[in-house]
């Protein structure tokens, strides 16, 4: 819920009688906009200070003397470390952490500009690697998502210029991901930074399928281990950050599958993953299903659906049909959670998952001979149908359930 939302239908439900004017401003209340909207200004600022420094400097870097470029890297960094901490133990927090970032950008062109002006020739990232380091101890010390989120930036960046340019995979700077930053991730769970951990590990693992020249098809296990961890946090509503995108992954294999089923090459090119990726799937299966018992949500374990590897069957319509029934299958399991959670958001992505499974069926199977107008008409009559049946859902649940105001009133 947002403070928008709430600004544009809060006088209907006091207007209604739902909520009283009181829990109105209450409400109101616990989203200040205002206040967000501030706290983010010094993080910009600090970004963009820090950013106009390193330009600033290299643009003009070969013409001051030594002494005073090594002074100037020094200075900026203690300067912006020692205010921002000292903003922190003021209070002002979204200003330190604003300067932290200057600290930590001022390091990073430190390290960059230092090794130019004495000529180091660097064979690694090891260099990078170091600046990433200090970009995740500040994040373990002041507890930041914006520093999280800056040195996720970084440490990405270190591991795609170690296979581009020094053609070598930087497994240190996996470990520094998976130990530094997912560690934080599980240790303190937040939804942002659930999704851009979930983005550095596909990155990190799409260089690392890149450097091997491993079958694509290897993405959906290794991003199967975050759906595992996912199972496995201590609360389960923070698990949806980083099990939609191998969700999403799974869905595109599959996807692909039903909508290529005759090319024989692309077939093949899934079928070199081997053995060895049921196998993995397997285990990836049982962990995950000892998770959702642990969280006790095991009819959530449907969605191992989307990942059944039918492109090892033979090639031919049966692999086409089984995939799109899969498709069906797990679209109707995402409605069903939806119905069963009352959540409208999983609701509305079952709906398009059941769409984009008829719009595959409809253009694999019927499209050579089925007019192509019954398919939008098809389409309008089930997008209808699913429209009345929630309406009349939704009445029926707000029927059973007692107005806010009655309930308060007891209290």
């Amino acid at each position: 819920m947002s403070r928008k939302f709430i600004e544009t239908d809060g006088p209907q439900w006091v207007e209604e009688g739902i909520i009283s004017p009181e829990q109105y401003a209450r409400l109101l209340g616990r989203y200040p906009e205002q206040e967000r909207a501030i706290g983010l200004l010094p993080l910009l600022g600090g970004l963009l200070v820090g950013l106009g420094i390193l330009s600033l400097v290299a643009a003009n870097w070969q013409a001051l003397p030594e002494l005073l470029r090594l002074a100037i890297l020094l200075f900026t960094l203690l300067a912006a470390y020692t205010a921002g901490e000292r903003a922190l133990r003021q209070g002002q927090r979204p200003l330190g952490i604003g300067l932290l970032c200057v600290g930590l950008l001022t390091f990073g062109a430190g390290i960059v500009l230092t090794g130019q002006m004495y000529h180091l020739v660097s064979h690694d990232v090891r260099a990078l690697l170091l600046w990433a380091l200090a970009g995740l101890a500040l994040t373990w010390l002041y507890r930041s998502r914006f520093l999280f989120l800056l040195t996720l930036v970084i440490l990405g960046a270190a591991m795609a210029y170690s296979v581009h340019e020094f053609e070598v995979y930087s497994y240190v700077g996996l470990g520094l991901l998976v130990l530094g930053l997912g560690g934080y991730w599980f240790r303190y769970p937040d939804n942002l930074l659930g999704w851009g951990f979930s983005l550095g590990w596909l990155t990190a693992m799409g260089l690392l399928l890149d450097h091997t020249h491993t079958p694509f098809v290897w993405l959906l296990p290794l991003l199967g281990l975050l759906y595992v961890a996912g199972d496995w946090l201590p609360r389960r509503r923070e698990a949806l950050a980083v099990q939609l995108l191998p969700l999403a992954a799974a869905w595109f294999v599959a996807a692909s599958v039903a909508a290529n089923g005759e090319a024989e090459s692309t077939l093949e090119v899934l079928r070199k993953a081997g053995g060895a990726y049921a196998l993995a799937l397997l285990v990836l299966l049982g962990a995950s299903a000892a998770g959702k018992w642990r969280q006790r949500a095991l009819p959530s374990l449907s969605d191992w659906l989307i990942f059944l590897p039918l492109f090892f069957l033979p090639a031919g319509p049966l692999v086409i049909i089984l995939q799109l029934l899969v498709l069906y299958a797990f679209a109707g399991a995402v409605l069903w959670a939806g119905y069963r959670e009352q959540w409208r958001a999983e609701v509305n992505a079952g709906t398009v998952l059941f769409i984009l499974a008829s719009a595959l069926a409809y253009f694999r199977l019927t499209w050579a001979f089925l007019d192509k107008s019954l398919f939008f008409i098809g389409g309008g009559v089930l997008l209808l149908a699913l429209s009345w049946w929630l309406r009349r859902r939704n009445e029926q649940i707000l029927a059973q359930t007692p107005p806010l105001a009655a309930a308060d009133a007891h209290e």
